[in-house]
């Protein structure tokens, strides 16, 4: 019973965690509004491996290079259990606009509780040192390979 309660938190704040990285994207890119262009996404497929292994449940942010906006809009993806995540920017499995994307990565597991995994390594995009390409037409993307 301890033990149970001891795991509210966590999942609580894992809870909290994905429902404002899910708010922020929808504030960010999703729904009309006044002045609001919805841009064409392209399907991507990417993979996150750590120490050779599939992050599953880890979640994978591309913010534009320079920042999100209306017209720079912020995609994101959960990796499956085989390591692969397909990202979405205004609905699910949509994809994202080709260009530059600053990554970050938080991985708590699959059931999204804990601590991260990764040490806080790679979840600021800025400072994570990982960058990725989306091409026009989509496509897979080069895997992310953390240690």
């Amino acid at each position: 019973m301890a033990a149970a309660t001891d795991r509210r938190p966590a999942r609580a704040r894992g809870a909290a965690l994905a429902g404002l990285l899910l708010a922020t994207l929808a504030g960010c890119s999703g729904g009309p509004k006044e002045g609001f262009t919805r841009l064409p996404t392209q399907k991507v497929r990417g993979t996150v491996l750590v120490a050779g292994q599939p992050a599953a449940g880890a979640t994978v942010l591309f913010m534009p290079v320079g920042g999100a906006g209306p017209d720079k809009p912020a995609a994101s993806g959960i990796v499956g259990a085989d390591g692969s995540y397909e990202l979405l920017t205004y609905t699910t499995g949509d994809g994202v606009p080709a260009g530059e994307y600053d990554v970050a990565v938080e991985w708590r597991g699959e059931e999204r509780i804990g601590k991260d995994r990764l040490k806080g390594k790679y979840r600021d995009a800025d400072k994570s040192g990982l960058r990725r390409t989306v091409p026009e037409g989509g496509g897979d993307v080069e895997p992310l390979k953390l240690d």
